[in-house]
């Protein structure tokens, strides 16, 4: 029972992440760029260095044998966080460049997950059982979410 209600909280929270971005894209329609932005840029960081936390905490976790993808995924993980630094610095210059850095560490993160898992011992049974495939959806969400509010800045 504890699995199915942790499950569905997850995919929920999961889901309810993608809000921010939504209304800052909103936001950005009715011609509210400056909030827009504001709102956009923080959450985005926010998220990402949230997902390179998550990687860090995953494999600090686990048992796992030394390997370069473990080492690579525990500095990506800090890398993750960097650059959605290097994102908040730079919106002054304009909304590209920060969007390009965000956009290239969601894709990045999701790569590092996916290698990661496949060198990782098998997922405990209290994590949610289609975690991947949840992950995999939400990254797709915000990636297409970026690609709009680059359209509508």
């Amino acid at each position: 029972m504890r699995l199915n209600t942790t499950a569905t909280s997850i995919s929920v929270l999961g889901y309810a992440g993608l809000i921010p971005f939504a209304v800052a894209c909103v936001l950005a329609v009715i011609g509210l760029d400056g909030l827009a932005s504001k709102l956009f840029f923080s959450y985005s960081a926010i998220i990402l260095s949230f997902l390179g936390g998550a990687l860090w905490g995953r494999i600090i976790s686990c048992e796992q044998p030394q390997s370069t993808v473990v080492i690579s995924a525990l500095i990506a993980s800090n890398v993750f966080a960097l650059l959605g630094f290097a994102a908040l610095l730079l919106i002054s210059i304009g909304p590209l460049l920060p969007l390009v850095f965000l956009t290239a560490g969601f894709v990045a993160i999701l790569i590092a997950e996916q290698a990661l898992s496949r060198v990782l011992a098998p997922v405990p049974l209290e994590m949610h059982p289609r975690y991947a495939a949840l992950r995999a959806v939400l990254s797709i969400g915000v990636l297409l979410l970026h690609g709009v509010f680059y359209l509508l800045v």
